[in-house]
């Protein structure tokens, strides 16, 4: 004997605690109390063997785990090692469900992955956080959702086809780089970015009832469209780019970052710049270019302090309310730009287009 034992639990029964450990009975695989694997070698979970601990569910052991099914526990579920997603059907989700209540968490200390694009869910419950530690991904045209969860932490990469968000009472955090093929849709409470080089191949949807923040190297390229739209207002720290469609800021902007920041549209008809709260900065520069076709619209009060703010080109300029800035700039601008508001400038005023109106009543 050698000290290892495979064990084979074939029926849908309870499980003892192996060193090497698969479970592959096809139905619910019930266990009323605590689950605890201790595996010095490869955990496997089979498909359609459904994994229902009544309480907590513990991978402590040294080994990597295969998870094919669903794991629903009746509190926590924590793996301390690598998990590969391995269903044995290609396109296939896997469900991770908590007990919802508070601590009842989702947890993966290490990297999460995937054998045949599978998809992952993640339910932690309005008081459950969901904790992702290592690299999530590539999942390839595998999907990632979050059903419901108090805080989301994804402390590593996320690479995946789409991230969609459900609902959330806390904080999401993503720490490093998004990378998703095609969509990102986010609901719930607060959002933040801090992750450099994140990259959208689709839309970009937050309907945020907190702040949505992106760091200060949380630069943001989208194909699709970007758009905020929760009650939330954002704190804007990089660059964003669209490269076929444009921006839309349903509540205030604030810009806080130790560089320039820059709003790059796709630049055809639509691709247009709309923010329909206040444009706020301490001394954060602003450059947003919308193309011959596109418009920009600043509804509310724009308030740069000793920022200045620089449009390369645009059709339509209109500035709902007052500007507050060191210096503004136009290079280009296909129709006319609109001054409803007091202008305010401790310096200079240049500008490059067609029709120019100023129309705030008043003297700054």
């Amino acid at each position: 004997e050698d000290g290892i034992r495979d064990d084979l639990v074939t029926g849908v029964q309870t499980c003892a605690l192996p060193i090497l450990l698969t479970i592959s009975g096809v139905g619910t695989n019930d266990v009323d109390g605590t689950m605890t694997v201790t595996n010095a070698g490869l955990f496997t979970l089979s498909e359609n063997a459904v994994l229902t601990p009544g309480g907590a569910f513990v991978q402590n052991g040294a080994g990597s785990n295969v998870i094919g099914d669903d794991i629903t526990g009746g509190s926590s579920i924590l793996f301390t090692r690598a998990v590969v997603l391995t269903s044995g059907t290609a396109d296939d989700t896997i469900v991770f469900t908590s007990g919802g209540a508070a601590d009842q968490d989702i947890t993966f200390s290490s990297t999460l992955g995937n054998a045949d694009n599978e998809s992952v869910r993640f339910d932690a419950g309005a008081a459950g956080d969901v904790v992702i530690s290592g690299a999530l991904g590539d999942l390839g045209t595998g999907d990632i959702t979050v059903t419901n969860a108090a805080d989301v932490t994804f402390s590593s990469t996320v690479d995946a086809d789409n991230f969609t968000q459900a609902a959330g009472t806390g904080t999401t955090l993503f720490s490093g780089t998004l990378d998703l093929a095609s969509n990102f849709d986010f609901t719930g409470a607060a959002l933040t970015l801090s992750g450099a080089g994140n990259t959208v191949g689709g839309a970009f949807e937050v309907t945020n009832a907190g702040v949505f923040t992106t760091g200060d190297s949380a630069d943001i390229t989208v194909v699709g469209e970007f758009v905020q739209n929760g009650a939330g207002n954002s704190v804007i720290g990089a660059d964003l780019t669209s490269s076929s469609d444009g921006f839309a800021f349903g509540t205030n902007v604030t810009l806080t970052s130790t560089d320039a920041i820059r709003i790059q549209t796709g630049e055809g008809a639509g691709d247009d710049v709309v923010i329909s709260g206040t444009l706020t900065g301490t001394d954060d520069d602003l450059t947003i270019d919308a193309g011959s076709s596109g418009d920009i619209t600043l509804t509310g009060a724009v308030n740069l302090g000793t920022g200045s703010l620089t449009i390369v080109d645009a059709d339509t300029v209109v500035f709902g309310s007052t500007l507050a800035a060191s210096t503004f700039t136009q290079s280009d601008g296909t129709t006319s730009t609109l001054f409803s508001g007091l202008i305010d400038l401790s310096t200079n005023f240049a500008f490059t287009g067609n029709v120019l109106t100023i129309s705030g009543v008043g003297t700054k």
